[in-house]
Protein backbone atom coordinates (compact mmCIF):
# COMPACT_ATOMS: atom_id res chain seq x y z
CA UNK A 1 0.00 0.00 0.00
CA UNK A 2 2.83 2.48 0.05
CA UNK A 3 2.75 3.34 -3.97
CA UNK A 4 -0.86 3.88 -3.71
CA UNK A 5 -2.76 6.66 -3.30
CA UNK A 6 -4.41 6.50 -0.74
CA UNK A 7 -7.42 8.90 0.92
CA UNK A 8 -8.30 8.88 4.87
CA UNK A 9 -11.55 8.71 6.74
CA UNK A 10 -12.28 10.10 10.94
CA UNK A 11 -14.38 8.87 13.14
CA UNK A 12 -15.08 10.28 16.55
CA UNK A 13 -12.48 8.24 18.15
CA UNK A 14 -9.95 6.39 15.37
CA UNK A 15 -9.07 7.03 11.75
CA UNK A 16 -7.95 5.37 8.86
CA UNK A 17 -5.91 5.43 5.54
CA UNK A 18 -7.42 3.34 2.67
CA UNK A 19 -6.07 3.13 -0.81
CA UNK A 20 -8.04 5.24 -2.92
CA UNK A 21 -10.09 1.85 -4.36
CA UNK A 22 -11.88 1.52 -1.44
CA UNK A 23 -15.09 3.39 -1.22
CA UNK A 24 -17.65 4.15 1.59
CA UNK A 25 -20.69 2.47 1.51
CA UNK A 26 -22.26 2.99 4.94
CA UNK A 27 -21.39 4.81 8.29
CA UNK A 28 -23.71 4.76 11.47
CA UNK A 29 -22.48 6.42 14.53
CA UNK A 30 -19.15 4.67 15.68
CA UNK A 31 -19.60 1.91 12.74
CA UNK A 32 -18.32 2.54 9.20
CA UNK A 33 -18.32 -0.47 6.38
CA UNK A 34 -15.99 0.05 2.93
CA UNK A 35 -16.55 -2.20 -0.35
CA UNK A 36 -12.82 -2.40 -1.67
CA UNK A 37 -11.83 -3.98 -5.17
CA UNK A 38 -12.55 -7.98 -5.91
CA UNK A 39 -15.37 -7.96 -3.60
CA UNK A 40 -13.50 -7.21 -0.42
CA UNK A 41 -15.81 -5.49 2.54
CA UNK A 42 -13.94 -3.72 5.67
CA UNK A 43 -16.14 -3.37 8.81
CA UNK A 44 -14.85 -0.94 11.61
CA UNK A 45 -16.46 -0.71 14.81
CA UNK A 46 -15.82 1.44 18.36
CA UNK A 47 -17.10 1.51 21.89
CA UNK A 48 -16.10 3.70 24.43
CA UNK A 49 -16.56 1.58 27.73
CA UNK A 50 -17.90 4.15 30.34
CA UNK A 51 -15.38 3.17 33.50
CA UNK A 52 -13.37 0.58 32.38
CA UNK A 53 -10.16 -0.28 30.90
CA UNK A 54 -10.73 -3.41 28.01
CA UNK A 55 -8.13 -6.04 28.82
CA UNK A 56 -7.35 -8.78 27.53
CA UNK A 57 -10.19 -11.41 29.01
CA UNK A 58 -12.61 -8.87 27.70
CA UNK A 59 -11.47 -9.04 24.39
CA UNK A 60 -11.47 -12.98 24.86
CA UNK A 61 -15.16 -12.78 25.60
CA UNK A 62 -15.97 -10.43 22.65
CA UNK A 63 -13.95 -13.13 20.65
CA UNK A 64 -16.21 -15.54 22.25
CA UNK A 65 -17.63 -17.24 19.17
CA UNK A 66 -14.19 -17.77 16.98
CA UNK A 67 -12.70 -19.25 20.51
CA UNK A 68 -15.49 -21.69 20.99
CA UNK A 69 -15.78 -22.57 17.38
CA UNK A 70 -11.58 -23.52 17.22
CA UNK A 71 -10.27 -20.75 15.72
CA UNK A 72 -6.79 -20.27 17.31
CA UNK A 73 -5.76 -15.89 17.27
CA UNK A 74 -2.60 -14.34 17.41
CA UNK A 75 -1.54 -11.73 19.61
CA UNK A 76 -1.40 -8.17 18.05
CA UNK A 77 -0.12 -4.76 18.76
CA UNK A 78 0.32 -1.78 17.02
CA UNK A 79 -0.25 2.47 16.98
CA UNK A 80 -0.75 1.82 21.03
CA UNK A 81 -3.48 -0.93 20.62
CA UNK A 82 -2.99 -4.51 21.65
CA UNK A 83 -5.55 -7.41 21.23
CA UNK A 84 -5.94 -10.38 19.17
CA UNK A 85 -5.77 -11.43 15.42
CA UNK A 86 -8.22 -14.14 13.65
CA UNK A 87 -7.57 -15.27 10.29
CA UNK A 88 -10.41 -18.02 8.77
CA UNK A 89 -12.08 -19.09 5.80
CA UNK A 90 -16.15 -19.67 6.01
CA UNK A 91 -18.82 -19.54 3.42
CA UNK A 92 -16.39 -19.64 0.74
CA UNK A 93 -15.06 -16.12 1.98
CA UNK A 94 -11.64 -15.41 3.57
CA UNK A 95 -12.15 -13.93 7.01
CA UNK A 96 -9.93 -11.68 9.25
CA UNK A 97 -11.18 -9.97 12.04
CA UNK A 98 -9.36 -7.97 14.91
CA UNK A 99 -10.29 -7.17 18.50
CA UNK A 100 -8.56 -4.64 19.69
CA UNK A 101 -8.27 -2.42 23.08
CA UNK A 102 -6.68 0.98 23.41
CA UNK A 103 -7.10 2.31 27.32
CA UNK A 104 -11.39 2.24 27.56
CA UNK A 105 -11.76 2.33 23.62
CA UNK A 106 -12.61 -1.59 22.26
CA UNK A 107 -12.28 -1.70 18.42
CA UNK A 108 -13.54 -4.20 15.89
CA UNK A 109 -12.59 -4.71 12.51
CA UNK A 110 -13.44 -7.24 10.23
CA UNK A 111 -12.50 -8.00 6.53
CA UNK A 112 -14.17 -10.95 4.22
CA UNK A 113 -13.11 -10.99 -0.04
CA UNK A 114 -13.28 -13.49 -1.97
CA UNK A 115 -11.03 -16.30 -2.05
CA UNK A 116 -7.04 -15.30 -4.28
CA UNK A 117 -8.18 -11.46 -3.59
CA UNK A 118 -5.83 -11.19 -1.21
CA UNK A 119 -5.98 -7.73 -0.03
CA UNK A 120 -3.24 -6.96 2.22
CA UNK A 121 -5.05 -7.63 5.50
CA UNK A 122 -2.21 -7.01 7.73
CA UNK A 123 -0.74 -3.38 6.04
CA UNK A 124 -4.56 -1.70 6.90
CA UNK A 125 -3.95 -2.01 10.49
CA UNK A 126 -0.72 0.01 9.92
CA UNK A 127 -2.63 2.49 8.85
CA UNK A 128 -5.37 2.73 11.64
CA UNK A 129 -4.87 4.77 15.01
CA UNK A 130 -7.22 5.62 17.72
CA UNK A 131 -7.29 9.40 18.20
CA UNK A 132 -6.51 11.37 21.65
Amino acid sequence: MNDIAMYQYTSDYWRIALPEDWELTGEEDDLAVFAGPADSELCLSCTVMDEDLVELEDLEEFAGDLLTEGHEPDPVSAGGMHGLYFAYTADQREWREWYLASDNIFIYITLNYAPGASPDAEALLDHFEVLD
